[in-house]
């Protein structure tokens, strides 16, 4: 999954439209630091670090989402449909280390 590209979408979807206000800046600064925090989670998953800052760091991912979510509720679905394309591929990747975090929690308890 590229999520810099869809970025990329989310960004355009926003901004070349000329819809270029303060809060929709911020939502692209979310987004952005949203996509950080995703990943900086798959690089630890990828050492196997299912400890606490991976917890830590999936909660502030779906913390920006949701008021991103917020924001996004103000716009036309229609028009704006890369928006909620990119805000769906961000919460797959959330749900996708989320599972993986769960699934590395139960072998670690059932295996001890």
């Amino acid at each position: 999954m590229h999520l810099h590209r869809h970025l990329s979408d989310f960004r355009t979807g926003l901004l070349l439209r000329g819809a270029t206000s303060d809060a929709n800046e911020m939502v692209v600064r979310k987004a952005e630091l949203c996509v950080e925090i995703i990943s900086k989670a798959r690089r630890l998953v990828a050492m196997d670090a299912y400890d606490s800052p991976l917890g830590q760091l999936l909660l502030r991912a779906y913390e920006l989402l949701d008021e991103i979510d917020e924001r996004a509720l103000c716009l036309d679905h229609q028009d704006n449909r890369a928006v909620f394309i990119q805000l769906d591929v961000l919460r797959q990747g959330l749900a996708e280390l989320e599972a993986r975090r769960a699934a590395a929690s139960r072998a670690a308890t059932t295996g001890s």
